[in-house]
This record gives C-alpha cells, structure tokens and sequence, in this order.
C-alpha cells in the first residue's frame, strides 16, 4: 500500500528506498541463508552453498534474458514507447529477483512454523514481514513510474506475495 501512496517519487527518494531494502535483503540473504547452510551443510557444506549462489545467480541471469519478452505483461506498447520499455525491463527483472528471493523466505517461515518452536517461528515470519515492507514499495512505485498500470502493478506485487505463500506451505509441509 505504501508504493501506491508514493506513486511520484524523487530519484533521490527512490535510491534511499532501494538502498534500505537492499541492505535488508543482503542481510536477510546472509544471515537467513548463507550462514545457516554453512553451519547445518555438513562437511561439504561450503561447496554446497557456493553452488546454490552460483544457481541464483545463473536463474536471475537467465530470467534477464527471458524479460524483454514480458513486455506484454505490463500493458505498455514497446513499439510506441522504447524508452519507456526499457525502463520497464529493468523494473520487471527487481520485481522476478524479489519474487525469486521470496520462496527460501517463504520456506524458512513455513519450516518454523511447522516444527515445535512456535515463539521461533513467529520471530521469523515478524522479521521476514517486516523486511517485506520496504520491498513493497520498491516494487510498486517503479512500476507505476515506469507507466504500468496500477491494476498490473498490484497484481505483479500481489503475485511475489503468492510466491512466499508457496514457499511457506513448501516449508511447512516438508518438516511436518
């Protein structure tokens, strides 16, 4: 709800956002992932968590590839508007790394909620929801900036909700 209340946003503003949430997410990504699979990884745990990094990178590279081919998801004419296409590309690919990056957030709380530490659990989904907020707006203010609709924007939002959601449930059952 936040990035529809600032649907104009300064560059400067837009930096300062984007910089807070990246900070979280950095965070999040290594104390929430990469520090928990060395230390639970067992002996070749280093190796193991390399090769997941290398394969988050190599799928994000491979979605950059796939975005200028989305275009018709955003509801704008690539033809009549070029500039406005590509702006939209870049903002589609931060929208499909979030959404990427919210299925191991996702499963991490499903996995708390489904083992016998509740109070546990329910730091976690706190502390993941919490990280949640600046990535809301992040999503949607460049979005409508880059000219998308607001009914598009909050359905691609909605849609890197869905992706946790799955996530969660993933987690949960996996461990129950």
């Amino acid at each position: 709800a936040l990035g529809f209340v600032f649907k104009k946003i300064s560059h400067k503003f837009s930096d300062i956002v984007l910089a807070f949430a990246a900070g979280i997410m950095l965070c999040a990504a290594i104390t929430g992932l990469i520090l928990p699979s060395l230390e639970y990884g067992g002996t070749t745990s280093i190796f193991v968590t390399i090769a997941g990094i290398f394969c988050g990178a190599l799928c994000v590279n491979l979605i950059d590839k796939i975005v200028p081919h989305l275009h018709k998801l955003t509801g704008v004419d690539d033809e009549a508007h070029p500039e406005i296409q590509a702006n939209i590309n870049k903002v589609l690919l931060f929208v499909i790394a979030i959404a990427i990056h919210n299925l191991p957030e996702g499963i991490a709380a499903g996995v708390g909620f489904g083992s016998d530490n509740i109070g546990n659990a329910i730091t976690v989904a706190l502390g993941i929801a919490l990280q949640n907020i600046p990535e809301g707006m992040v999503i949607i203010a460049p979005m409508l900036a880059a000219g998308m609709s607001p009914s598009r924007t909050f359905i691609a939002a909605m849609l890197t909700g869905v992706v946790e959601v799955l996530g969660t449930l993933l987690g949960y059952f996996a461990v129950s």
